[in-house]
Parts: C-alpha cells; structure tokens; sequence
C-alpha cells in the first residue's frame, strides 16, 4: 500500500489569526478563510490556493448580493448550487476557479470536476488553474481542525490524489496582536488613554499632525509612526479628518469612516464620564464629522457589531495583506 502524500497548509491572512485567537470583543473565527497548500513547509513549493465558505458565509453572500451579483449570467446557476448545498443535494461545489489568463463561467467550473477530472488536468488551454472558491456544506466557523478536515477530504475529487494536511507557520496570540499597532499619541487630557502633557508643554511639541477636538489637543509624532512601521507592522489611529488626510499625503493610507446614528452616538457620549462641556462640543461636532463620510475610502456601519467586524476585516484583507 502506497503512503499518502502531505501538503502544507499556510493561512496567511491575519484577519484569520485575530479570529482564531479573539484578539478583539465579538472577534470570532469567521466562515471563511483564504489559505495555500505546499509541496514544502516553508511554502516555496506551491500547490494550490483556495477560499473556503462555509452555509453562514454562503447565506451573508447571497443576501449582500456579493461574489456573483444578480446581474451577473452565472447568478441563477449559483443560486443552484447554493439550493443544491443547503438542501444537502451536495456537500461542496466550486464557486470560481482563476487561471493565469482564464476566469471560466461557474457551469464549466463545476461540470469539468465533478466528470472526474482533478483540477491539476483541467486546462486552458495549457495550463492548470491555481486558485479556487469552494462553498462547503458546513455550519461551523472554519477553525484550523476543519479547515484541514475538509482540505484533506477535497484532496480526491478536487485533485486526484488523496493528500494529508499539516498546518504550517502557525503564529502565536501574541505575534497576531502585534501586527497592528497603536503610535503614542499626545494629548491635554489627564488620565486619558494618551499620553498627557500640559498646554504649554504640548504646544513646546513637534507634531506630524494635531487637533484640538472637544477642548481637547491631540497629536501624533513622525517618529512615533515611523517606529511602527520599521517593525513592519501596520499603524492603526482614529484621527479627525485633518490629521487622516495628513498620514495620507506623507504614507500609503486607508482612511475608513464608522458610521453610526446620531441618536446612538448622542446617547454613547451622555453615557460618558465627560464634562458637560465636554459632552455639549462632543454633540455639537456631530453633524459636521458625517459629513466627512463622503471623502473617506470606506464606510463600515458599527449598528452590528459583528457585520461591522467583517466590512472591517475586508478592508484589511484588501488593502493591507
């Protein structure tokens, strides 16, 4: 009897990571997950790329109208499939696969593997595809175990051959943290999360970028910034839209508005333990930081908590890994 062969798992994104770890409130593993497969541990033999979906992220993609929109012609044939998987009709079906110079329809995608061709033999027109989207008949987030699970189930119909996985480059809780990162900042304020100094002090200061919010000074140094990116990690700040427009003239930027009602923000900010004056300039600047919502990269609605993680965790994914 022949041995199985072993492939290597790699899940380079970090959003993953800060699931698996909960790195933040209400963070959770998600219901899908990007990852490669290897000939090698340290992945310079790769085999195949892939995004898995499991039925909450297949359900969250249909209602979104997302991955492939109604007007597209593949939509009714996905919504097929998508009946066929929650029906239990089939456990798994192929939602994309991407050649070097060729994006088939869904039909040839899924007509070509399920006659029994591995996708390593399925080419166009010489070449195999190296990346795939596959729906999974699977309630539960995509945690490491079932990720491999399904990888190593997938290994026959997908490939051929049957393989076993072996996760690889796993990073620790601590190494996911440090990947975004906070710069010092400054500010007038005692006992805020900032750094205080006082008024003349804070005015004595070099700053990349400073605002004065609620009566309050803020800013930031160049140094401070620079300090984290050197590291190779990513800078993560709320900023007013003076100061965000200032990172994004001097570094690559992504500036991203959190909306949130009025009524809400008005209701978080009475809840506070602010001065009244504090509080009255903190409603009154309200109207005016909506309206900053047009010139930002992206809006993220913070109404769920959970949907706000996972527009949030797009745009990381999208622009930072």
């Amino acid at each position: 009897m022949g041995c199985k062969s072993k492939k290597y798992l790699h899940i380079h994104d970090w959003n993953y990571w800060w699931g698996y770890y909960r790195c933040g409130q209400d963070w959770e593993p998600f219901h899908a997950a990007e990852f490669s497969l290897s000939e090698d541990e340290a992945g310079e033999m790769p085999f195949f790329h892939f995004d898995f979906h499991n039925l909450p992220a297949l359900h969250q993609t249909i209602r979104d109208g997302e991955f492939v929109e109604p007007d597209n012609p593949d939509h009714p044939h996905f919504l097929e499939q998508a009946r066929r998987l929650r029906s239990g009709e089939q456990d798994w079906f192929v939602g994309a696969l991407y050649y070097p110079l060729f994006s088939p329809e869904m039909h040839f995608c899924n007509a070509s593997v399920r006659s029994g061709v591995p996708l390593t033999k399925l080419l166009s027109p010489s070449v195999p595809p190296y990346y795939g989207v596959i729906f999974l008949r699977e309630e539960r987030p995509l945690a490491l175990e079932v990720l491999t699970h399904w990888a190593e189930t997938l290994s026959q119909p997908l490939f051929g051959q049957p393989f076993s996985c072996t996760l690889a480059q796993v990073p620790s809780r601590q190494e996911a943290m440090e990947q975004f990162e906070n710069p010092k900042t400054y500010c007038t304020k005692p006992g805020d999360k900032h750094r205080y100094l006082t008024e003349e002090e804070f005015n004595a200061q070099d700053f990349f970028e400073k605002t004065r919010y609620a009566g309050i000074q803020y800013g930031t140094k160049m140094e401070d910034i620079e300090a984290v990116l050197d590291k190779g990690h990513f800078v993560v700040m709320p900023l007013d839209m003076c100061g965000a427009i200032a990172m994004k003239r001097h570094f690559p930027t992504v500036i991203v508005y959190v909306a949130r009602d009025k009524e809400l923000l008005i209701r978080d900010i009475i809840e506070q333990d602010y001065s009244i004056e504090e509080k009255t300039l903190r409603i009154l600047s309200i109207d005016a930081e909506k309206r900053n919502r047009q010139i930002c990269d992206y809006a993220v609605n913070n109404m769920d908590v959970g949907a706000a993680t996972r527009e949030l965790s797009d745009v990381l994914e999208n622009n930072c890994l």
